[in-house]
């Protein structure tokens, strides 16, 4: 269940779910969200010596990119 302490809205998983399929969110723009919060989370955990995102593709909001290509994102 999410909950939002300034609205305190309640909504649970299969809501978020009808809510995608009415197209309620911007794929692009939660994309670039996922992505950008990649990265940073990346520089957290490489200064502490760890490195999650190993794998060969990372994962975004609804696709995944290669490694490299997501390395080059700016």
């Amino acid at each position: 269940m999410f909950y939002n302490s300034n609205f305190t809205t309640f909504a649970v998983v299969k809501d978020f779910f009808l809510l995608e399929k009415l197209g309620v969110f911007n794929s692009a723009k939660m994309n670039d969200a996922v992505f950008k919060f990649k990265r940073y989370e990346d520089s957290s955990l490489e200064y502490t010596g760890l490195s999650k995102h190993k794998d060969l593709r990372v994962g975004g909001y609804d696709t995944t990119t290669p490694r490299k290509e997501f390395e080059e994102m700016k």
